[in-house]
């Protein structure tokens, strides 16, 4: 399940702007920001499939409650860094 908090928090781990996960998923800044604010009660599917697309694009992996790993709930993390976010290369 995806929430305001998961979706904020991924971007917050991918050091991106609403504008850049706008662009990103092709959606309006204005959609995102009603999203992750909570705003919006039960976005479209396609609207939640474009953002947890782009998340994933860059590497996200979402944490459903319950995994082994980490303890205390749902939550985010990077599978690796993504080639555009790595050092050097």
């Amino acid at each position: 399940m995806y929430t305001p908090d998961t979706l904020r928090a991924a971007r917050a781990l991918l050091n991106w702007t609403r504008e850049e996960l706008a662009r990103r998923s092709g959606l309006s800044p204005q959609l995102v920001q009603k999203i992750e604010d909570g705003k919006s009660k039960r976005p479209a599917h396609e609207t939640v499939k474009k953002i947890i697309g782009a998340f994933l694009s860059a590497g996200v992996e979402f944490i459903e409650p319950g995994e082994p790993l980490p303890p205390g709930g749902a939550g985010v993390r990077l599978k690796e860094a993504p080639p555009d976010m790595k050092g050097g290369e």
